[in-house]
C-alpha cells in the first residue's frame, strides 16, 4: 500500500510537468486569453496541486478518473471499451514468455551440447533485436510471404477462437520473445546449477528414473528465479504493448495513451498510468506469494 500511495503521487504530478497547457490543447489554438481561462476554472486547473491531487485520488479510489478532455466522456468508459484487446494482448504474450522461456532453458539444460549452444545463440539474439524491428521482421514473413497470421486487425476470443489466433499470435509473440530469451537464459543456468547438486545425485544412485529426478526434484528448485523474472516480465510487457499495438493496428490501450500524450488529456494519461502500475505491483506479489510455495525457506523467513 506505500508502494500504490508512492505511484499515484508520483503519476498524478509528473503528468503535469507535460510540456504544454491542457487548456490551450482543448480551447484550440485560437482561443482567447479569457477562454483559456475559462477552461481552466472549469476544469480545476488553477487550485493547488495538492488539492487537485487529493481529489483526483479520492475519485480514483472509487472508479471515477474524470472526463476526457478531449473526448468528452468519462475516462472509465474510454478504457472500458479498449482493454480487452490489451489485456487479452498482454495474458497471451506472457503465456508464450512462460512456455516458451522455461521449455527452451529445460532442452538447453538437459540436452547440452549442440541444442544448448543454438538455444544460447538464438536467445542472444531475441535480446539484441528491438521489438519494433522484430515486429516488422514477423509480420514480414508470417503475414506477407506465408500469409500464416494476419498483419493488423483484431478478433476476439469470444468471436472467433481461429482468428484470434490469427491476429493476435504475431504481436503476442513480438512481446514475448525477448522476455522468453532472458527466462530461458536464468533458467537453464539455474538448472544447469542444480544438476551439480549433491542431492540430484543421491536421488540418481536411489535408482528414480531421470525423469522423476527432473521434475520432483530439480525443476522445482531451479523455477524460482525464473519465476521471478517472468513477474517482471509484466511490466516489459505493458511498456511494449504501446508501440506493438500501434504496429500491428490493435484498437488497444497504447494507442489511446499515445493520443493521450499527443492531446494534453491528462485524466486519460493518469488513469492509464495507474492501471499499469497497478498491475506491476499485483503480479509482483503474485510472484513472491508463488516464490515462497516454491521454496520453503522463503516461507520460514
Amino acid at each position: 500500500m506505500p508502494t500504490l500511495f508512492l505511484v499515484t503521487f508520483i503519476d498524478f504530478m509528473l503528468s503535469h510537468l507535460l510540456p504544454g497547457n491542457p487548456a490551450l490543447a482543448i480551447a484550440g489554438p485560437t482561443a482567447s486569453p479569457a477562454q483559456i481561462a475559462a477552461v481552466d476554472a472549469q476544469l480545476h486547473l488553477n487550485d493547488p496541486l495538492v488539492v487537485q491531487y487529493w481529489k483526483w485520488l479520492v475519485d480514483s479510489i472509487h472508479g471515477n478518473f474524470g472526463m476526457s478532455f478531449v473526448y468528452h466522456e468519462s475516462v472509465a468508459s474510454l478504457i472500458s471499451s479498449r482493454y480487452q484487446v490489451t489485456l487479452s494482448l498482454a495474458l497471451y504474450a506472457m503465456i508464450l514468455t512462460a512456455v516458451l522461456g522455461v521449455g527452451a532453458g529445460l532442452l538447453a539444460a538437459v540436452r547440452g551440447g549442440l541444442l544448448d549452444n543454438v538455444i544460447t545463440a538464438i536467445a542472444g539474439f531475441f535480446l539484441a533485436v528491438p521489438q519494433f524491428f522484430l515486429g516488422l521482421l514477423l509480420v514480414f514473413f508470417f503475414a506477407v510471404k506465408l500469409p500464416f497470421f494476419a498483419g493488423d486487425g483484431y478478433t476476439s476470443l469470444g468471436t472467433s477462437f481461429t482468428g484470434f489466433l490469427k491476429t493476435m499470435t504475431l504481436p503476442s509473440l513480438t512481446l514475448a520473445l525477448t522476455g522468453a530469451a532472458v527466462v530461458a537464459r536464468q533458467f537453464r543456468s539455474e538448472l544447469v546449477g542444480v544438476f551439480q547438486k549433491e542431492y540430484i545425485g543421491f536421488a540418481e544412485a536411489k535408482g528414480l528414473s531421470s525423469r522423476i529426478v527432473l521434475f520432483r526434484h530439480a525443476f522445482r528448485n531451479a523455477f524460482g528465479p525464473a519465476l521471478t523474472l517472468l513477474g517482471l516480465q509484466v511490466a516489459g510487457i505493458l511498456g511494449g504493448a504501446i508501440i506493438i499495438e500501434e504496429i500491428f493496428n490493435l484498437p488497444g490501450l497504447g494507442g489511446l495513451m499515445i493520443l493521450s500524450l499527443q492531446n494534453k488529456d491528462i485524466p486519460v494519461l493518469q488513469a492509464l498510468v495507474l492501471i499499469a502500475c497497478v498491475i506491476v505491483l499485483l503480479a509482483n506479489l503474485l510472484t513472491d506469494i508463488g516464490y515462497a510455495r516454491l521454496n520453503p525457506r522463503v516461507r520460514a523467513k
